[in-house]
């Protein structure tokens, strides 16, 4: 009996392990199951949703640029052949067609190609006059010069020309007066330009 009694004491810690081994193997599996609970709820709140969107388009659309063109026309120089002498004039006429979607500064300048010898070009004075008369020489209201130091002219304003609009301008030019015995057969040729620039303003 006594033998029994010791058995049974030294058995006793032996059950009691089990059963705390068995506990905490619950233990173990309950918390595994909540942590893998937690992983599902978390990766499944983290997943994407598709958004719901719309779309309207303007339709196309064209821009274009506008333009400016310049044109001389009715060209009228034969009389510009006639030799000078001191104190006379030569007479020529043509005229300038502008057209623009925007008003425009009008300017002429002029360069000397070919001066024979060098002092004709500045012993002739020219004159360009807008006029729609006929052309006299003596004409007022024009830009004078020297043909080798004329312009640029003071801008003419253009204004918005949907349609071509022609100006006439009279040309004189005219032999000093004081104009001295080697300029006998000399000649000279030069090349009137006028260029036509947007206004900004």
């Amino acid at each position: 009996m006594r033998n029994q009694r010791q058995l049974s004491r030294a058995a006793a810690p032996m059950r009691r392990e089990r059963g705390s081994s068995s506990l905490h193997g619950r233990m173990s599996i309950l918390i595994g199951a909540i942590l893998a609970v937690c992983a599902v709820t978390v990766a499944t709140s983290g997943g994407t949703f598709a958004l719901w969107n719309s779309q309207a388009a303007v339709s196309p659309a064209t821009i274009s640029a506008g333009s400016l063109s310049l044109s001389i026309s009715n060209q009228n120089l034969g009389g510009l052949s006639t030799k000078l002498l001191p104190g006379t004039s030569v007479l020529g006429s043509y005229e300038v067609g502008y057209t623009g979607g925007s008003s425009a500064d009008l300017v002429a300048t002029v360069a000397v190609n070919t001066s024979t010898p060098a002092g004709m070009a500045s012993a002739v004075t020219l004159t360009i006059t807008p006029s729609a008369a006929t052309c006299t020489a003596g004409m007022t209201g024009g830009v004078s010069g020297k043909l080798n130091a004329f312009g640029p002219t003071a801008p003419v304003v253009l204004p918005v020309a949907a349609t071509e609009a022609k100006t006439r301008y009279c040309m004189e030019l005219k032999l000093d007066s004081t104009a001295g015995n080697e300029l006998q057969n000399a000649t000279t040729t030069f090349t009137v330009t006028y260029t036509a620039t947007q206004r900004t303003s």
